[in-house]
């Protein structure tokens, strides 16, 4: 799962960044996100993450610099039907 690249290379950016996981069963994952803006930069993300039943997962996120920088992390869990 990547991550956008940071604006820090331009004067001005305003940005907008989805990240989108699903996981099977008891699959795991760390994610770590770094993420370095210029100081007059905008960065909106949105991390989508569903989850089957024993998954795991654990971000960590570090945002430094930007004018605004805002991230939100969704959740979702759901159980397979193993039925069919």
């Amino acid at each position: 799962m990547g991550s956008v690249p940071s604006a820090a290379a331009t004067e001005s950016a305003a940005l907008a960044a989805r990240v989108t996981a699903q996981f099977a069963e008891s699959a795991k994952l760390t994610h770590v996100h770094l993420q370095s803006e210029a100081p007059q930069a905008f960065h909106v993300g949105r991390i989508l993450v569903r989850q089957a039943a024993n998954s795991e997962y654990r971000s960590h996120n570090l945002q430094a610099g930007g004018a605004a920088v805002y991230r939100s992390v969704r959740l979702f869990c759901y159980v397979l039907d193993k039925s069919s």
